[in-house]
């Protein structure tokens, strides 16, 4: 019965926003965050990481397989399906971004890839099985 009551995808979505705010603390911080984020990926299934950006009341309905990297920034309001990576194309010096900004109030489908440095204008949908290698204007829909 218990676990009838516990939602899931709200207790992930918690999780991982504490995980990305402590990771901004001092040595301690990151310190927790790592096991956090250890807890999140044996748990859930899922690598994001805590150095990334996450806005607010952004959506995760099913925490499952999805990859977001350490400099990804993602827009408030967007929704992220299950196994959507953010990835990069290659591996720049240290503290160059080289992954995607998704702007506000997007929806990214299931099983979509973003790859490399690139931006998602607000209010883009990106369907489901897409990979993303080039920017998107605002309003677009990326169907394939």
């Amino acid at each position: 019965m218990l676990l009838r009551l516990i939602d899931y995808n709200l207790l992930y979505e918690k999780l991982v926003y504490f995980n990305c705010k402590i990771n901004k603390l001092a040595l301690i911080g990151k310190v927790i965050s790592y096991f956090i984020h250890l807890l999140i990926r044996v748990i859930f299934n899922c690598d994001i990481s805590p150095n990334a950006y996450i806005g607010k009341n952004v959506r995760i309905p099913h925490a499952v397989g999805i990859v977001i990297g350490g400099t990804a920034v993602i827009g408030d309001n967007s929704i992220i399906m299950p196994n959507v990576v953010i990835g990069s194309k290659h591996y720049p010096p240290k503290g160059k971004k080289r992954h995607a900004t998704i702007g506000e109030r997007c929806l990214l489908g299931a099983n979509s890839t973003l790859i490399g440095d690139i931006i998602v204008g607000d209010e883009c949908i990106v369907g489901a099985g897409c990979t993303l290698t080039k920017s998107l204007e605002p309003q677009t829909r990326f169907l394939g």
